[in-house]
């Protein structure tokens, strides 16, 4: 809340013509909303392009459509795009830079929007967002997944809200994603361990040969 209050105040400058206040339903949209691939590699760019589809039943004009990665993702946009910029949803054109972020459906207009290194994994579009099927399409390269060392599920959420004190907020909805964690190479107490195993193991086997001789000695 505090991420989408800071965003909305800094976006504010560039906005054109506020919304009168409107009363909003606050719908969870998370059982309808779709995600294509959804899995990605810890500290590397997406190889593929991501399709999240979702519904949009709004009642507030004004609005700022917030797309939150989980957080530790980083945008492209957020180090290309300086202060609130004209957006073009159909190109991903954001103040001249590609965001390789598009949404074809959404028209009207005019649009602004804005990512920040303060905030690198959250991109706010501002404008009015009516009510419609949308699809928000992530282009290959235009974000870098979080860096971990173990599989981690996340989230990338949506979210519809109206500037103003306190913000008004409509639709909001979820997607799973997996971030693939890069596997830790063998330390210096790894070789270690395995060395000290390959050693008993061999000794555990000269062991056997020599009991198996002094039986044989035994015996003649």
């Amino acid at each position: 809340m505090k991420i989408k209050s800071a965003l909305a105040a800094a976006a504010v400058i560039a906005i054109v013509g506020t919304a009168s206040p409107a009363f909003a339903d606050n719908n969870d949209i998370s059982a309808n909303m779709t995600i294509d691939n959804s899995t990605f590699n810890s500290g590397e760019l997406n190889s593929q392009s991501v399709a999240i589809t979702f519904p949009l039943v709004t009642n507030i004009a004004g609005d700022r459509l917030y797309i939150d990665l989980p957080v530790g993702y980083v945008l492209g946009a957020s180090s290309g795009v300086v202060g609130p910029q004209t957006y073009d949803p159909t190109t991903g054109i954001c103040g001249g830079y590609d965001t390789g972020i598009t949404i074809p459906n959404l028209s009207g207009g005019p649009f602004t929007c804005l990512s920040t290194p303060d905030f690198p994994f959250e991109f706010l579009i501002a404008g009015n967002v009516p009510s419609d099927d949308y699809v928000i399409n992530l282009a290959p390269g235009s974000f870098r997944a979080k860096t971990t060392n173990v599989d981690e599920t996340g989230e990338i959420t949506i979210t519809l809200a109206m500037f103003g004190d306190p913000m008004v907020f409509d639709d909001h909805g979820s997607v799973a994603v997996t971030t693939l964690g890069k596997k830790l190479p063998n330390t210096g107490v790894d070789v270690f361990a395995n060395v000290a195993g390959g050693a008993l193991v061999a000794l555990a086997g000269f062991a056997l040969v020599i009991v198996a001789v002094l039986r044989r000695r035994s015996r003649a």
